[in-house]
């Protein structure tokens, strides 16, 4: 269950990501990035995004930061002098929020290298498939490298199918087998992991926890949305049931990117 934390002030806004997520300080004495309402969103429904990815990756075991809903006052809104923050006419109410960690959010081939879970690439690409997060390898600050405990992290999933912005009938248009593939050809940060995933069964660890997924589980996923996120209970319902079908057709998008992946041997698909 996702805690809801207080938040007391926002320091700044953070110098990356086109929703300017703000730094903020909780009551619990951590701080957090904050996706909130504001001129560049205009719409939860990239918290809502968020909070689903995250809590699915969470359940799959996939390098994510610890997350929460945080309240965001006006009191905390007006706590900031900053210009930069006021421009924006930040809506309070609940917020997505990740806890900040330092790190390195400009991953390069080094990094990568001498991260200590490279196990997870694979993982990290079949989820993104699933969620059809392109937004991964064309933007440098979606990955973010700790360098306390040389571990990658997924962050930033604000902009999964559609760009972020779908809507009920591009998910049932979108419902289609084989399932739709993100591009990946040409992308710089895709040529910086696809040489991590070989071997004959690279994503056997990934599929092995997609299987023992439940509909309680998918149920679990898509609850406790914020009612002030105003997104209605039927595109919910829609984004559960498109979800649900991107895993269950898990199979059809590894026999695609299998020939992206030339590190990937053995027959036509493996994976169980």
């Amino acid at each position: 269950m996702i805690n809801i934390i207080e938040i007391v002030s926002i320091n700044k806004l953070m110098n990356a990501g086109v929703t300017k997520p703000v730094l903020a300080s909780a009551n619990n004495k951590k701080l957090y990035i904050l996706k909130t309402f504001n001129n560049y969103t205009e719409t939860y429904k990239f918290a809502f995004n968020e909070l689903i990815s995250s809590r699915i990756a969470k359940k799959l075991g996939l390098p994510i930061l610890n997350f929460d809903i945080a309240n965001l006052s006006n009191e905390a809104i007006k706590s900031c002098n900053d210009e930069k923050i006021s421009d924006l006419n930040i809506c309070s109410g609940p917020c997505f929020a990740v806890e900040y960690t330092k790190g390195i959010t400009n991953i390069n081939p080094l990094l990568i290298s001498s991260s200590s879970n490279k196990d997870d690439i694979p993982g990290i690409l079949l989820f993104d498939e699933l969620m059809l997060n392109e937004d991964r390898y064309s933007n440098p600050g979606n990955l973010i490298y700790n360098k306390k405990n040389k571990k990658i992290y997924m962050i930033d999933h604000t902009h999964i199918i559609r760009n972020g912005l779908w809507t009920n009938s591009e998910l049932i248009q979108d419902s289609i087998t084989p399932p739709l593939l993100i591009e990946l050809e040409g992308q710089k940060y895709f040529s910086y992991l696809n040489q991590y995933i070989h071997g004959n069964s690279p994503f056997d660890g990934i599929c092995q926890k997609i299987n023992k997924l439940k509909d309680n589980d998918f149920e679990n996923f898509f609850i406790n949305i914020p009612s002030e996120w105003s997104i209605p209970q039927n595109e919910i319902d829609q984004c559960k049931k498109f979800v649900k079908f991107r895993f269950a057709n898990y199979n059809g998008i590894l026999n695609q990117i299998r020939y992206e992946l030339p590190g990937w041997k053995g027959g036509e698909n493996n994976e169980t």
